[in-house]
């Protein structure tokens, strides 16, 4: 069974946005109001599942477009992101950030900046580096989740020009994937600053 859950962020105010700029040695990336999603690629076609492995119910066009992904994927590659569903602004989204599994093989202890390159060039994913250029778009799309290594204030205050972001994660370039197929995990290499809350429920902080 290839399923195994990812990492969870731990949660820090808006100082740890100017302590990790420092450090020099993090990714910055938005963190979408979503749902947690894993983009399974398995010899019988694409499927979405959520953090607990129950099925998300995405649109017969988001399925459409990961079917014509899927003929470019290595079979036994799952992808981690985030599943925007139909909103009041943008497309139906499928943010992706992280692999998890390629061709079948655990691929979490390598680096993240590694990770990050099998997702680059993916056929059928958006690539554009600011998110507020598919807010017009009609059709579901794939999308990468951009990072940025500069000024994470500044990133963090242009997050909320967007309607369906919470805050930042940061997360260090060289960190790995600690995640249990038993347990939910925290990653410490990774730091979540919110400025409202999303759909997870919890509180903000920042």
């Amino acid at each position: 069974m290839l399923r195994r859950y990812c990492d969870d962020c731990f949660r820090r105010k808006t100082d740890a946005l100017a302590e990790c700029d420092q450090a020099g040695q993090y990714l910055a990336e938005l963190k979408a109001d979503g749902y947690r999603a894993h983009v399974e690629f398995t010899p019988d076609g694409p499927t979405v599942w959520s953090r607990r492995w129950k099925k998300h119910p995405v649109s017969t066009a988001m399925l459409a477009l990961l079917e014509k992904t899927y003929h470019f994927v290595p079979k036994g590659t799952i992808f981690d992101g985030e599943w925007l569903k139909i909103r009041t602004s943008g497309p139906e989204t499928l943010m992706l950030w992280d692999v998890m599994f390629w061709k079948g093989k655990w691929i979490g202890t390598r680096p993240l900046i590694e990770r990050r390159k099998f997702l680059i060039g993916t056929p059928n994913v958006w690539e554009k580096h600011d998110p507020e250029d598919f807010e017009s778009l009609e059709e579901p799309i794939l999308t990468l989740a951009h990072s940025t290594s500069k000024d994470f204030e500044a990133y963090f205050k242009w997050s909320k020009r967007l309607p369906w972001t919470e805050g930042v994660v940061l997360k260090k370039m060289d960190s790995t994937l600690v995640g249990s197929i038993k347990d939910r995990t925290v990653n410490p290499a990774w730091i979540k600053v919110k400025w409202r809350d999303g759909c997870d429920g919890h509180t903000v902080i920042a």
